[in-house]
């Protein structure tokens, strides 16, 4: 997004007009804090979701911030800055929206990037007018870093100066009907009539104030919503104060079905809720009306329904609505369904209400189209994660049991990884890895690692170190360089065991088959194995190597150790181990004193456990675990 305006001289005007002091003066804000502003302030910097937001108002040569987020401490004590050479104030004197990607590659613009204690590198600033339409300053949302503004970004700010500009309105009207009231004081007649239009005005004030605070809580609320039954509360909870429905909800537009059906968080009464629930799309109902037609349906009280629907007055009164609303979700591929908004009794319905209404609509709609598109993302992750982690193989005389815990709650898929492959000879292939990311892109990364691996584990007789090598190399040529860990274990049954060389002990025998069973394992920069034995001691299966994804001619290391006699062989994932506070050697230590704790339990109730009982609330990674039993 490029400038929308570019003022050749920054410091142009004197914005010192009576009608602008006036006006200034009429909305009682200083150079101080606001509460009520401060409160936009912040409401709009989380939207946007940017580290300073002002309401600026330019008062002589200097611009008052009674509205602010995100200033240190000494500026928010201030609250002002000499405004000859703001952008703030190039928005107020040209009355249009200045928006700047970076003011540092700006021509003309040296002195701007720095003004006095405020850094500002990224600029989009709205204008904020009173009722006559003369502009009193801007809504600036401001970046100390370069920002490209998205139409999104801009549409919401423009929205959002719309509603503050609306409470600036407000204060001004409000200021003037209170001291033309004063006026009148001298008079009897005059004053009785001001006070009731000052009581008037009072009334269209605050009816107003708390419209456009629903539309604000509707813009900061509806954004969060991930489900449709997330919609519907949000939008109840939004509305039972202010316009104090007997029934709000949405009626979803099903294309395949050919029907509307209702979503709500009010209840119908028992005996209607059969005809209120579900309508046909073709039908002449109201809310199918709205949704063929594209438009808006108001009634104030039931004559006016029925002037409409002369038919079907009777379920109204049987449900005992006498008001009603459908407005129409128009998403961008076509309309959604129906906003049904009803009282018990007749309500006004004026213009006010009407926005406020068809606002509501146009935010519930964009917050339907992300919960859809949220529902589908979450189905084609969880459908990816169950055909990567396909069930663990039968693999006698061994026990296998695993666990997978996505960090991200949404789309409830990363690039962690295990796997086991029965092979020849009551051989075990046990694999766990780890791909960078935590989203589909992850997943689909960590898919042909995988594959590729499991290829290799079958095409000969497995050697973790050559596996481990061929997946690299093949990892460079045909894949996507994918950096990752792993490690690759074998197990499997040896009748003499010797003494290890390298770990200088030696492999209980199984008193049941005469056999004992041994280890073998290559990494590639994956937390080590841990080994725990039945008297609840525990061994790290330490090894070195490189990630995968680096250097592909990398000679990968092998090494082996004997199993006890009903041992458990523990490969995890750094999720379950490293955390925000905690180093990685540290979290192994904890792992290992609760394995000392817990390792007696069978291996299902033993990985749910580590998941439940260690793994921390706070944990920010994925987490997969593959453990076996000897026999």
């Amino acid at each position: 997004m490029t400038d929308d305006y570019a003022s050749n001289d920054p410091a142009v005007g004197g914005l010192s007009t009576a009608a602008h002091l006036a006006a200034l003066r009429d909305t009682g804000l200083a150079a101080a804090p606001d509460a009520a502003l401060d409160r936009f302030a912040g409401l709009v910097r989380k939207i946007l979701g940017i580290p300073l937001v002002l309401v600026s108002l330019i008062d002589g040569e200097r611009q008052i911030f009674p509205g602010a987020a995100g200033l240190s401490w000494a500026q928010a004590a201030e609250r002002q800055e000499p405004g000859s050479h703001s952008f703030g104030r190039q928005v107020t004197v040209s009355g249009r929206p200045l928006v700047i990607s970076d003011a540092r590659h700006r021509p003309g613009s040296a002195v701007n990037p720095k003004a006095h204690n405020l850094t500002v590198v990224a600029f989009a600033g709205m204008p904020l007018t009173d009722d006559r339409g003369q502009v009193l300053g801007a809504l600036c949302a401001i970046d100390n870093q370069p920002r490209a503004w998205s139409a999104r970004d801009l549409d919401l700010l423009a929205d959002l100066a719309a509603s503050c500009s609306s409470e600036l309105q407000l204060r001004i009207t409000a200021r003037r009907a209170e001291l033309d009231s004063q006026r009148s004081a001298d008079a009897s007649a005059a004053r009785r009539d001001a006070q009731a239009q000052a009581d008037r005005l009072a009334g269209d004030v605050d009816t107003a104030l708390r419209h456009s605070r629903v539309l604000l809580g509707a813009s900061e609320t509806l954004q969060g919503a991930r489900t449709v039954d997330d919609v519907v509360h949000a939008v109840a909870d939004l509305v039972r104060g202010d316009l104090a429905p007997t029934h709000v909800g949405i009626m979803l537009l099903d294309t395949v079905g050919g029907q509307l059906n209702l979503v709500t968080a009010m209840p119908l009464p028992a005996d209607q809720a059969e005809r209120w629930t579900t309508v046909p799309a073709d039908s002449d109902q109201s809310a199918a009306r709205a949704v063929r037609e594209r438009r808006p349906l108001f009634f104030r009280d039931r004559d006016d329904f029925e002037a409409s629907f002369p038919g079907q007055i009777g379920d109204l009164d049987r449900i005992g609505w006498q008001a009603l609303v459908c407005a129409p979700l128009l998403g961008s591929d076509g309309p959604l369904g129906t906003l049904r908004i009803a009282w018990g009794h007749p309500q006004r319905l004026d213009v006010g209400e009407r926005a406020v209404v068809l606002s509501l609509a146009g935010y519930v709609t964009q917050a339907l189209e992300r919960a859809q598109h949220l529902h589908d993302r979450t189905t084609v992750a969880e459908t990816l994660q169950r055909a990567m982690l396909t069930e663990l193989p039968a693999a006698p005389p061994y026990q296998l049991a695993a666990r997978y815990q996505p960090a991200s709650r949404v789309e409830k898929v990363g690039g962690d990884w295990y796997d086991a492959v029965a092979l020849p000879a009551n051989r075990i292939a046990l694999v766990i890895g780890d791909v960078t990311g935590h989203d589909i892109g992850a997943a689909a990364q960590m898919g042909q690692l995988r594959s590729m691996l499991r290829a290799y584990l079958v095409d000969r007789e497995a050697d973790p170190a050559d596996v481990l090598q061929r997946l690299d190399a093949a990892n460079h040529t045909v894949g996507d360089r994918t950096l990752a860990t792993a490690l690759v274990a074998v197990v499997e049954p040896r009748s003499v065991i010797e003494s290890d060389g390298e770990h200088g002990w030696k492999g209980d025998r199984d008193r049941t088959s005469g056999l004992s069973h041994v280890v073998r394992w290559s990494t590639a920069g994956h937390p080590p194995p841990i080994l725990l034995n039945t008297d609840g001691s525990t061994r790290l299966l330490t090894a070195t190597g490189l990630i995968l994804g680096v250097r592909p001619k990398t000679r990968r290391a092998a090494h082996s150790l004997p199993l006890p006699t009903e041992g458990t062989l523990l490969l995890y994932t750094d999720g379950l181990v490293e955390s925000r506070t905690a180093p990685l050697d540290e979290g192994i230590a904890r792992l290992r004193q609760f394995l000392a704790l817990y390792g007696h339990l069978p291996l299902d109730n033993l990985l749910d456990a580590l998941l439940t009982r260690h793994l921390p609330d706070t944990h920010h990674d994925d987490v997969a675990i593959l453990a076996l039993r000897t026999p």
